[in-house]
């Protein structure tokens, strides 16, 4: 999956071999209104849209994961792709909306439970048992943040277990090299410039988790305590959008000056976490990804720029 300024691709390999591109166009919330555009509360935004968008590329690439043996496609011997026409109806958009939504729903709740009520509940478990983490709001908080850290990487490594995730893992590890592949100014229409690159990405989402979770051990040192676990969870959750907002200018402005050594040090956590949610992709696999990169620089080339009074 490729999202550009104006659009997002997403590139599916079917069981039968053949290639099939969806492209819908998405301007972000963040561009429509000036509002949703001002720093900290783009980066709340930009999660929402992500993690939305996300969840529909993955349904698109469930629905191609069985053929269907009256569509007619060309055959990747070709070297081309069919690209899938996304005119809906009112009421087939209504509805994926709202399957989306409630999938947004659940994903969420699953989220909150397992990297924010599990920790903080196993953290006051700590702290009834200890003077010192009772005494200090950092040494709790850093105890939190590490049991999150501890959460994340056991989840992580336990669904990689399970053989669609870790092809999932291998395409995200594919995407990254093709974007390094272009940004370094490499032909897109070969695949093994893009695989000679590093599956590790400064801007993945992967590092921003790790940002997240080091803001929020610095932030939530600063709210006073509560001693009713649901009330103290509940204000840790409205406080994660402004967290999600600090973290995504960070990660903006780490992309920004990534050649400055001290910026380096800072990030490689976030590198190193990408070992976790990426890995080494294959010659067809990385096709898929350059193939939804270039259909998204195309796009991209279409859309009329605005130009200078």
């Amino acid at each position: 999956m490729m999202r550009s300024p104006n659009f997002v691709v997403v590139a599916v390999r079917k069981p039968n071999g053949d290639l099939k591109l969806h492209d819908w166009r998405y301007v972000s919330l963040t561009k429509r209104y000036r509002i949703l555009g001002l720093p900290i509360i783009r980066g709340a935004v930009n999660m929402v849209e992500t993690m939305i968008i996300g969840m529909r590329a993955m349904n698109i690439s469930a629905d191609e994961s069985i053929t269907d043996e009256t569509e007619t496609l060309i055959k990747k011997n070709d070297q081309e792709v069919i690209i899938e026409d996304h005119k809906k109806s009112y009421f087939a958009e209504v509805k994926e909306g709202g399957f989306l939504l409630l999938n947004f729903v659940i994903a969420l709740g699953f989220a909150i439970a397992l990297f924010k009520f599990v920790p903080l509940y196993i953290t006051e478990f700590i702290r009834d048992y200890s003077s010192f983490v009772q005494h200090s709001t950092l040494a709790y908080n850093v105890i939190d943040g590490v049991i999150k850290l501890l959460v994340f990487v056991l989840y992580i490594a336990g669904i990689s277990l399970v053989p669609s995730i870790g092809r999932v893992f291998e395409y995200h590890g594919a995407e990254h090299k093709a974007i390094w592949a272009y940004e370094r100014g490499e032909s897109l229409d070969q695949v093994e410039p893009a695989l000679s690159m590093t599956r590790f990405h400064p801007r993945c989402g992967t590092s921003f988790i790790f940002i997240v979770i080091i803001i929020s051990i610095v932030l939530y040192s600063f709210l006073p305590r509560d001693p009713e676990l649901w009330s103290q969870l509940v204000r840790r959750v409205l406080v994660l959008p402004f967290i999600a907002g600090v973290a995504y200018e960070a990660l903006k402005l780490s992309a920004k000056y990534q050649s400055h050594p001290l910026v380096k040090l800072l990030v490689k956590p976030g590198l190193w976490f990408q070992k976790l949610t990426t890995r080494e992709p294959d010659a067809l696999e990385q096709e898929v990804a350059l193939v939804s990169l270039k259909r998204a620089l195309e796009l991209e080339a279409t859309v009329t720029k605005p130009t200078a009074s």
